[in-house]
């Protein structure tokens, strides 16, 4: 099934790894510098943002929270947070692939989506000349905002449907989360793959899309152009489409024990820069917190990117 809006691609070498792909977050909060809570401005290599957390709650016998989850393989600057009583033991913490940057005090801790986006740098090979006009046009037409291969374990939907089946039950919660949310985020890549087909030139705008704005979602008889539609990540306490927007969303809506939400159709890279040399290329860009640079690659060459990578 085609995923993208049109066939042309470009061609590129691509294999995820420290060495290839850094991205750094982009804080939404303005630190108060103040407060009981320690800030920790921090640089990992070769670790999931879970594994880091498990280290230093164990190191420091403190919670730590975070704003983002960010990849296993890459170099990537994120924050976290943690009591400011536990400022003392953290400067006994040593991990060869875990650097802190920085240090600071903040009025809060830190919570998921305290984020305004990610910086992204990515080392290509072998690029073909179009490169740059490709990723240029596809920037301001917007990205498909699917979810990436990350989001999904080898064997995670089959697991997530069992769970929903009542077949299997697992004790750690937070394993069972990350599960139900693949599946959800399974249910929002077949809608946008879906909507993606109606037209080749661009994401379609039907009557009854959902809207977001700073007071709400929204729902429109009208196009609007200027607004980015909303698909559904299915569960509880929602807002749906209406008319012709609803009788697509319909067909990926499954009663989940889940909150539900709305992620936007499309996603518009922003800072794009592309330097070729050596027979290589850099690419860096900026995108909103939770969307996928891989997706953005993946618009780029026209096919699905997994863990393998592309020769």
């Amino acid at each position: 099934m085609r995923r993208y809006f049109d066939d042309e691609r470009a061609t590129f070498g691509f294999h995820q790894g420290p060495k290839s792909f850094f991205v750094e977050e982009i804080p939404a909060t303005r630190w108060s510098h103040k407060g009981g809570y320690l800030i920790l401005k921090l640089q990992k290599r070769g670790l999931s943002t879970w594994q880091v957390v498990d280290l230093l709650a164990r190191h420091l016998d403190q919670r730590v929270t975070y704003a983002g989850l960010k990849d296993k393989n890459a170099t990537t600057i994120q924050y976290l947070s943690i009591p400011k009583s536990g400022y003392k033991a953290l400067k006994r913490f040593y991990h060869p692939n875990i650097q802190i940057l920085e240090t600071f005090l903040h009025n809060r801790p830190l919570k998921i989506g305290d984020l305004a986006g990610n910086r992204f740098v990515i080392t290509l090979k072998h690029p073909s000349a179009n490169l740059f006009a490709l990723a240029t046009r596809e920037a301001q037409r917007g990205v498909p905002n699917y979810f990436g291969y990350q989001r999904f374990g080898p064997k995670s939907l089959d697991q997530a449907r069992k769970i929903l089946d009542g077949e299997l039950f697992i004790k750690d919660r937070r394993l069972e989360n990350f599960l139900l949310k693949s599946y959800q985020s399974s249910l929002f890549n077949r809608w946008l793959a879906h909507r993606v087909l109606l037209d080749s030139g661009g994401f379609k705008r039907l009557e009854g899309d959902v809207y977001q704005s700073p007071r709400g979602y929204f729902s429109s008889p009208q196009i609007l152009k200027d607004h980015i539609p909303t698909g559904l990540l299915p569960g509880s306490r929602v807002f749906l489409a209406r008319g012709r927007a609803r009788e697509i969303e319909r067909l990926y809506d499954e009663a989940l024990p889940l909150a539900g939400a709305r992620r936007e159709a499309l996603f518009f890279p922003k800072d794009l820069d592309v330097s070729l040399g050596g027979g290589k290329a850099r690419m860096e860009f900026v995108l909103p917190k939770g969307s996928y640079a891989t997706i953005f690659l993946e618009s780029l060459i026209k096919r699905e990117l997994t863990h393998k990578g592309i020769k």
